[in-house]
C-alpha cells in the first residue's frame, strides 16, 4: 500500500482530509471534554488539557495511526468517587492527593508498556471489559441526574445519590430540567439517524448551542449560579500546577496506590479494547503497536497529572469519527490537539454561558451507551456464556471494585471452559502439530480446546512461521472453539509487516454453533446427542458451489482471516472486515499476456463490533487481481440523490460530456483524473451504461466489483461474473462485446 505503519506519519497530499477530520472531531469532543471535567470534580479545563496533550504529543509518540485521545467516562467515575474518600476537605486536600494518584497511574501505565503487560491484558475476553465499563457508565448516569434537575448533591456516593433521587425530583428546577432534556433529545435523536456523509454540526455541539440560547431565554444570568458552567477557582491557561508538598507522604499510603492501579488498569484495558476496533476500521488496515501506545499514554498521563489533566485513553467514538471523516495520517490527531489547545482557551469566556445541565445531558447519552439494553442483547447474541462473563463482571465490580471485577470476570471465563469439560492443563496451553505443506503454506493441527486463555501459546507457535505464510488452522480434533479465541486469531493477519499472510480455518464441519453469531463459540456435541450434527453444505454454500462448478473452479467454503487483502477499498469504511468465506477463483486469459487474470468471488462478514452489532452485515463481491498493466485508482458507484445535492456545492465527480447517460447514472471519483478519463474508453462506458447494478473500485491495480451491500443470490453471482469478464474483454481483448440486456 501507498501508506503503511512506517510512512504514514505525515503526507501533505492527505492534508486537506486530515484537517477536515480533525475539525469534525474537535466539534464533537469539545463539549464532552468539558462535561468529563465537570463530572470528575476536576477543574473545568482539565479535559481540554487532556485532549491537547493527547493530540500534540501522543499522536507522534504513540503506536497508533488514527486514534484520538480524550478522557474516559469510566476513569471520570473513579475520580468522582475518589474525591469522596481522599483528604479531609472534599476538594482542596483531595485534589492534591488526586494529582499524586494521576502521576503514579501514568507511571504504572508506562510500566505496563515497558513490561509488555498489554499482551496479557489483550487476551481478556471483551465481555469482561464491557462489564467494567457498564458499571462506571451506570454510575455516571446516576451522578448526573441531580445536575440535570438543577441540584448540586451533597455527596457523590453511589448509594447516597441513588436513595435521594426521589427528593431531587421533587425539588427539580423546571427550566433547568427542560434545557437538559432538550440536549438529551438532540443527542439521542441524532444517534438514530443514518448518514451517508458526516454532519456539519455534530449533535454535541448543536446541543451546546441550543442550550446557550435556552439559557438566555430562561434568563440564567447569574455568573456563580449552579445553573451555568462556572470555572472553578481559575481561568488561567493551565489551571493548576502541581502544588503537593507531601508527595513522599502520599505515595506510602495504600489508598493512593489502590486508586492509581485502578486508573492505570482501567485506562489500559479500555485503550486495548478500542485499538482492536480502530485498527480494523482504518482505511489502510494498519496495525497499532500496543506496547508503544501504552508507553506513550503512560508518559504523557504522568506529565498530565502534574498540570491537572484528566487521564487519557484511546477513544473509540472519536477515533471512529476521525476514521469515518476520511482521516488518513497521524496529522489529524495532532491538528485536533492544537485545535483543542488554541480554540479551547480562546473560548474560555464563552464557557460560563453553557448550562451545566446541557453537559449532563451529553454525558448521560455517552454513559448510557456503555450499559444500554442493546449492548446486553448484542453480548447475548454472541452467546450465553459471554453474557455470563459480562454479568459476573458487573456484579463483582459493584461488590468489590474494578480489581475484584476483573478477577471475578476472568475466573468466570475459566469456570465456563471447565464446565465445557476442558482439562485444567489445557486452559493455558495448546497441544498442536505444525505441518509444512510447501509453497510457504503451513497447517497447525489443534488437538485441544481453542480458548482465549491459551491463545498466547498459539501466538507463540505462529510467530515462528514466516510472516507472509498462508496458515491453515485445523480444528478437526478440537472439541471447543471459543468466540474470544476466534476474535484474537482474527487480529493476527494484521500483524504481518507486508500483510500478505492469511489464516484459514478448517475442520469445523462437526462443530455446533452455540448462537447465531457468525463467530459464536463452537463445540462438538457428544455422539447420539440431539444437538450432534454432521454439517453439509447449506443453501448458501450450494448456490456458490453451483456457480463454481459450472466455471470449473474449486469451491472453498472455509472462513479465512485475510481482510487485510481488501485494504484500501472504500466499500468497508466504518466496518471491521472480519473474514471471507465461500470463495472460488476463475482465471481469465488474455491474448497478449502469458499470465492469467484472477477473478475471485467471496462472501465477506463486516462488523461494527459488540456495541453496534445490529449494523453487522454480509455482502458478496468479486476481486480481480494480476492485471497485466497499471490502471488508475478510482471509485465508481451508483449516483444517489444526496450525491447530486453535494455536487452543487463542489462535491467531487468526474463527468463525460459525450456520455451524459453514464455521467447521470454514476458517481466517478479519483485523484488521477487524466488517466481515469483515458481508462474509461467508449466501449467500457457503453457497457456500464447498460449494466447499472454494479459498483466498481480500483485500488493498487486490484479491482473490486459488488452490487448492493448484501449477499448475492445465485443468479446475481452468475451475472456479476459475466459482467466482470465483459469488462476484462473490453480492456484486454480489444473486441466489441455482445451485451445482453
Amino acid at each position: 500500500m501507498a501508506i503503511n505503519n512506517k510512512t504514514s506519519i505525515i503526507q501533505l497530499k492527505h492534508l486537506r482530509a486530515d484537517i477536515f477530520a480533525s475539525f469534525m472531531v474537535f466539534l464533537l469532543a469539545l463539549p464532552f471534554c468539558l462535561g468529563a471535567a465537570l463530572a470528575s470534580n476536576m477543574p473545568i479545563l482539565s479535559g481540554i488539557i487532556t485532549a491537547s496533550l493527547g493530540g500534540i504529543f501522543v499522536s507522534f509518540l504513540g503506536g497508533s495511526n488514527l486514534t484520538i485521545k480524550t478522557p474516559s467516562l469510566s476513569i471520570v467515575a473513579v475520580l468522582a468517587l475518589s474525591f469522596q474518600y481522599l483528604g479531609n476537605n472534599f476538594w482542596i486536600d483531595s485534589y492534591k492527593e488526586i494529582l499524586t494518584i494521576l502521576v503514579l497511574a501514568g507511571f504504572l501505565q508506562f510500566l505496563f508498556g515497558l513490561l509488555r503487560l498489554g499482551e496479557i491484558l489483550y487476551i481478556l475476553p471483551e465481555a469482561i471489559i464491557y462489564g467494567l465499563l457498564a458499571v462506571y457508565g451506570g454510575y455516571i448516569v446516576l451522578q448526573q441526574i441531580p445536575f440535570l434537575l438543577g441540584i448540586i448533591p451533597k455527596s457523590f456516593d453511589f448509594w447516597f445519590v441513588l436513595t435521594n433521587i426521589p427528593n431531587y425530583i421533587l425539588n427539580a428546577e423546571v427550566e433547568v430540567l427542560i434545557v437538559g432534556l432538550v440536549s438529551m433529545v438532540i443527542m439521542f435523536s441524532f444517534s438514530s439517524i443514518r448518514y451517508d456523509f458526516v454532519p456539519i454540526i455534530p449533535a454535541a455541539m448543536l446541543a451546546v448551542i441550543t442550550g446557550v440560547f435556552l439559557s438566555f431565554y430562561f434568563d440564567f444570568t447569574t455568573f456563580d449560579s449552579h445553573r451555568k458552567l462556572s470555572l472553578p477557582y481559575s481561568v488561567e491557561p493551565i489551571p493548576y500546577i502541581w502544588e503537593s508538598k507531601f508527595f513522599l507522604l502520599h505515595i506510602i499510603q495504600f489508598k493512593i496506590w489502590y486508586y492509581a492501579v485502578i486508573i492505570a488498569l482501567l485506562g489500559s484495558l479500555e485503550t486495548i479494547l478500542n485499538l482492536k476496533t480502530i485498527d480494523s476500521l482504518d482505511f489502510y488496515r494498519r496495525k497499532s503497536n500496543l506496547q508503544r501506545e501504552l508507553l506513550a499514554l503512560g508518559l504523557v498521563n504522568c506529565f498530565g497529572g502534574l498540570i491537572g489533566a484528566l487521564p487519557m485513553v484511546s477513544s473509540l467514538e472519536y477515533s471512529a469519527t476521525n476514521v469515518n471523516s476520511r482521516a488518513k495520517t497521524r496529522l489529524s490527531s495532532f491538528i485536533f490537539g492544537l485545535l483543542m489547545l488554541v480554540v479551547g482557551y480562546v473560548l474560555i469566556p464563552i464557557f460560563v454561558f453553557i448550562p451545566t445541565t446541557v453537559l449532563s445531558g451529553i454525558l448521560i447519552y455517552h454513559a448510557y451507551k456503555l450499559f444500554s439494553p442493546s449492548l446486553f442483547k448484542s453480548i447475548y447474541y454472541i452467546g450465553p456464556y459471554q453474557l455470563v462473563m459480562f454479568l459476573v463482571t458487573i456484579v463483582c465490580t459493584l461488590l468489590g471494585g474494578i480489581l475484584f471485577g476483573v478477577v471475578g470476570g476472568y475466573l468466570s471465563s475459566l469456570l465456563v471452559y471447565v464446565r465445557l469439560k476442558t482439562k485444567v492443563k489445557y486452559l493455558f496451553q495448546i497441544d498442536s502439530k505444525v505441518v509444512d505443506m510447501g509453497n510457504n503454506r503451513y497447517t497447525i493441527r489443534i488437538r485441544t480446546e481453542a480458548l482465549a486463555s491459551n491463545y498466547l501459546h498459539l501466538k507463540k507457535i505462529i510467530s515462528k512461521l514466516p510472516k507472509d505464510a498462508t496458515i491453515y488452522l485445523d480444528f478437526a480434533k478440537s472439541r471447543i472453539i471459543d468466540y474470544n479465541f476466534l476474535e484474537l486469531v482474527y487480529q493476527h493477519p494484521y500483524n504481518y509487516e507486508n500483510q500478505a499472510g492469511s489464516i484459514e480455518l478448517q475442520g469445523m464441519d462437526d462443530h455446533k454453533l452455540l448462537s447465531k453469531h457468525p463467530l459464536a463459540t463452537r463445540i462438538v456435541m457428544p455422539k447420539g446427542s440431539q444437538l450432534s450434527v454432521k454439517t453439509t453444505f447449506g443453501e448458501r454454500q450450494l448456490d456458490v458451489w453451483g456457480v463454481a462448478s459450472i466455471n470449473n473452479a474449486k469451491f472453498r467454503p472455509n472462513m479465512t482471516y485475510d481482510g487485510s487483502k481488501l485494504q484500501g477499498f472504500k466499500f468497508a469504511i466504518g466496518y471491521e472486515i472480519k473474514y471471507r468465506e465461500n470463495k472460488f477463483t476463475k482465471n481469465f486469459v488474455t491474448p497478449h499476456y502469458p499470465k492469467s487474470i484472477k477473478i475471485e468471488f467471496f462472501d465477506v462478514f463486516l462488523s461494527k463490533g459488540i456495541r453496534m452489532s445490529e449494523q453487522n452485515k454480509f455482502l458478496s463481491g468479486y476481486l480481480i487481481t494480476d492485471l497485466p498493466n497499471e490502471i488508475p485508482d478510482f471509485t465508481l458507484t451508483q449516483e444517489s440523490f444526496m450525491s447530486r445535492v453535494l455536487q452543487t456545492v463542489g462535491y467531487e465527480d468526474i463527468n463525460f460530456e459525450n456520455s451524459p447517460d453514464f455521467s447521470e447514472k454514476y458517481l466517478l471519483k479519483g485523484e488521477d483524473e487524466k488517466n481515469i478519463r483515458l481508462f474509461f474508453n467508449e466501449n467500457l462506458i457503453r457497457l456500464l451504461e447498460i449494466n447499472t447494478n454494479f459498483n466498481i473500485e480500483a485500488v493498487e491495480n486490484r479491482v473490486l466489483i459488488y452490487g448492493d451491500m448484501q449477499l448475492m443470490n445465485r443468479i446475481e453471482i452468475e451475472d456479476t461474473l459475466i459482467f466482470a469478464e465483459q469488462i476484462l474483454s473490453v480492456l484486454y481483448t480489444q473486441k466489441e462485446v455482445t451485451i445482453q440486456s
